[in-house]
C-alpha cells in the first residue's frame, strides 16, 4: 500500500467533486466536502494486494475512486465466499467505525485500485455534526442486511441452480446494460469469481453455466455474461 496525501496527489476540489457522488456523504455542502477532502488520504493498491484482513482492527473506511475491490470471507478449510464486488463510488469498512469491533471480512484489490481513506476519528466527528451522514450509513447497513437475509433465504430454499440464477439476476440489476442480445453484465466474471459468490466449487459453476446456455437463458464469452431470457432464469429461483 502506498498512501499519498490528497494535497500531493489529487486536487482537494477535484476530490470533493468526486465525493459529492458518494452516497455515504449525501447532504454535505461544498465547504464540508472540501473539509472532508482535506482530512482524507489517497491510497493505492496493486492487483491482488490485500487491503485488510478479517479480525484486524478497523481504524478507517474506504471509498473506491478507481479500480475494483472484492469483499470476502475465508473458512478454516481454505474456501472463500465473496460478499461483494465494489467499483468506483462504492465504500466499505464502515461497520468497524460504528461498533469499534474488528473487521468482519477481508478486502483485496481485483485490479490496480485507488482508494480514498477516511480515519475513524474524522468520520465520527462528521456523523456527530451532520445527522444526514449517520442516516446514510444506516441506510447502507440496512440495504446490506437485506441482501444478507436474501442470501440466507437462497441458501435455505434454493438448490445450486437457483442460487446461481439469483446471483446473475442481482448482478444484472446493478451492472446490467441493455444490448440487442439481452442484458449484459458490464463487469468481467470468471467461473472462479462466480463460484466464490455462490459458495460452491468452480466445477459446479461450469456445469450450471453450461446448462443455462443450453436453455438459452444466458450467453457467456470472454468473461462477459449476457442474460438473454430473464424470465426463464427467474423460474429457477424459489
Amino acid at each position: 500500500m502506498k498512501p499519498i496525501k490528497s494535497a500531493r496527489g489529487i486536487d482537494e476540489h477535484q476530490l470533493a467533486s468526486f465525493l459529492r457522488g458518494v452516497e455515504l456523504l449525501n447532504g454535505l455542502s461544498t465547504e464540508d466536502l472540501v473539509r472532508v477532502a482535506q482530512t482524507c488520504q489517497i491510497v493505492r493498491f496493486r492487483r491482488a494486494e490485500r487491503i485488510f484482513t478479517a479480525s484486524q482492527p478497523g481504524a478507517c473506511l474506504y471509498v473506491v475512486m478507481s479500480g475494483r475491490v472484492k469483499i470476502f470471507g475465508s473458512s478454516t478449510q481454505g474456501r472463500s465466499k465473496t460478499f461483494a464486488y465494489l467499483e468506483p463510488g462504492d465504500f466499505f469498512g464502515e461497520m468497524s467505525l460504528i461498533d469499534e469491533e474488528v473487521r468482519s471480512a477481508s478486502a483485496s484489490a481485483l485490479e490496480d485500485s485507488v482508494l480514498i481513506m477516511l480515519k475513524s476519528d474524522d468520520y465520527r466527528k462528521l456523523m456527530l455534526s451532520r445527522p444526514a451522514i449517520a442516516l446514510a450509513v444506516l441506510k447502507t447497513l440496512s440495504t446490506r442486511l437485506r441482501k444478507a437475509n436474501k442470501e440466507i433465504e437462497a441458501l435455505s430454499f434454493n438448490n445450486v441452480l437457483g442460487r446461481i440464477a439469483q446471483i446473475l439476476l442481482d448482478l444484472s440489476e446493478r451492472y446490467g446494460k441493455k444490448t440487442d442480445e439481452g442484458i449484459q453484465i458490464s463487469m468481467t466474471l470468471s467461473h472462479k469469481e462466480l463460484a466464490e459468490m455462490a459458495g460452491t466449487a468452480r466445477e459446479v459453476i461450469s456445469r450450471v453455466i453450461s446448462r443455462f446456455r443450453r436453455m438459452d437463458c444466458i450467453r457467456f464469452a470472454d468473461n462477459k455474461l449476457t442474460i438473454t431470457d430473464r424470465e426463464k432464469l427467474k423460474s429457477w429461483v424459489f
